[in-house]
């Protein structure tokens, strides 16, 4: 509705309180020294920041920073994540926490990790039933 008022110029959009520099800068940076993913201030930060941010942008001090900053933040829990799946697939794990992933975040992953664990699941099906005789021809 906001966005509606905003678009027909009979509304300003004040930004939530998390979508200034300093507790996105503070949230990076967070984000950066912890292994674990950190609480994010919303569920849905990046569909409502880039929601904003296309159809607000005027109301948002320092809009480019801010773009920026979440992005940053996106990217690094991205990788972050990647590097949790390359983790669980070494170590053949066949379940993780998903403590702190919003949505958006999971299913980003979701078709890459539901194939890979169908593709684990066959070959270690196909090595419990032929198992190896140890004998070498």
């Amino acid at each position: 509705m906001a966005v509606n008022l905003k678009q027909r110029k009979k509304c300003r959009i004040i930004p939530p309180d998390w979508m200034n520099i300093g507790q996105l800068e503070e949230r990076k940076d967070e984000e950066k020294e912890r292994e674990y993913f950190t609480e994010m201030p919303s569920k849905s930060y990046l569909e409502l920041a880039s929601l904003l941010l296309k159809s607000a942008r005027d109301d948002i001090p320092h809009a480019d920073e801010v773009q920026t900053l979440i992005k940053d933040i996106w990217e690094i829990r991205m990788a972050k994540l990647r590097k949790s799946i390359n983790i669980m697939m070494q170590e053949k794990e066949t379940h993780a926490r998903l403590d702190n992933l919003t949505h958006l975040e999971i299913n980003s992953i979701r078709p890459f990790l539901t194939s890979a664990l169908d593709r684990m699941h066959i070959l270690r099906c196909n090595v419990v039933e032929n198992p190896s005789t140890g004998t070498d021809y």
